[in-house]
């Protein structure tokens, strides 16, 4: 069940802007995602954008990428994930929901994990994985057809 933002998950969020606002190329780096583990530590990356179906990566496995690469895989134990998008105007920033293959990459590896997402009526909430991704896909799930 979603649940509201603590101190410590707006303040994730608040990491997250302020990594953003310091992207040198705003167009080409329009998305950033963090990261909090469960030791408590924040990783964050920028997407690299080039237009839909180009090959781009995503901002939460890019900051995924930079985790390991520092804690080493069996280290790595991710609690919550945030992503954040400039608006039109390149200044302003807003939260944003994780995509659906993000999600199916998070479901898979990582079922704990939570994710800030932004309901219909623009309130911010944390989810779970498995709540947000309810009919992703199970290699170990079918029905006889």
């Amino acid at each position: 069940m979603s649940k509201e933002l603590s101190s410590e998950d707006m303040d994730l969020l608040r990491v997250a802007k302020e990594q953003l606002l310091k992207s040198p190329n705003r167009d080409e780096n329009n998305v950033l995602a963090a990261i909090r583990t469960r030791q408590k530590r924040i990783f964050t990356a920028f997407n690299l954008f080039k237009g839909y179906w180009s090959g781009s990566h995503d901002a939460e496995l890019g900051a995924v990428a930079v985790a390991i690469a520092e804690l080493a895989p069996q280290q790595f134990e991710p609690e919550l994930f945030v992503g954040v998008k400039f608006e039109a105007d390149r200044e302003h920033v807003s939260v944003i929901n994780s995509c659906g293959h993000c999600l199916q990459w998070m479901k898979d590896y990582y079922p704990e994990v939570h994710c800030v997402t932004v309901q219909n009526d623009s309130t911010l909430v944390v989810s779970s994985v498995q709540e947000l991704l309810i009919h992703g896909y199970d290699n170990n799930r079918g029905a006889l057809a």
